[in-house]
């Protein structure tokens, strides 16, 4: 079939697996094609917190930006990468990004808290942040290594 923007952005059935994962982690039923997303995102229609806009326009450029290497990987050198290792590729990029994100009060909390209560269960957020300590730490390790190394930690 003939690429199209349309196509990539997300009404291919992988495009949109990606999409729907992390932006359906904030807003229940996001648009699931590239201008009604644009669109939803600058107008807040849906989402009153500032925290949600942000996340979801980080959401947005960062799955754009991953779909379009994908593209590339695929038609360039013939690799695919699986859906889940694009996923986790994704989730590494928003992490790193937040990361640097400045908190703008003491008491305010940051956008990668905010990403966390979104995308992690309740029950897993003290596990995750001992997991961030150790996969820095244990420096590129597989993060089931990570996992195993934080639960006998505990």
């Amino acid at each position: 079939g003939q690429e199209t923007h349309h196509h990539l952005f997300f009404e291919c059935q992988y495009s949109s697996a990606v999409w729907q994962s992390f932006a359906g982690s904030v807003c229940s039923n996001p648009p699931s094609d590239l201008h009604s997303a644009a669109a939803w995102i600058l107008h807040g229609a849906r989402h009153s917190q500032a925290q949600a806009t942000t996340l979801l326009k980080l959401f947005l450029q960062s799955t754009i930006y991953l779909i379009w290497r994908e593209r590339n990987a695929r038609i360039f050198t013939s690799t695919a990468t699986p859906l889940a290792a694009l996923r986790v590729t994704l989730d590494r990029l928003i992490r790193d990004r937040l990361l640097s994100v400045p908190v703008r009060s003491a008491s305010a909390s940051s956008l990668l808290q905010f990403y966390f209560s979104c995308t992690r269960p309740p029950w897993g957020f003290f596990f995750f942040r001992k997991v961030v300590v150790v996969h820095v730490c244990c420096n590129k390790l597989p993060w089931q290594h990570c996992i195993e190394k934080t639960l006998k930690m505990v």
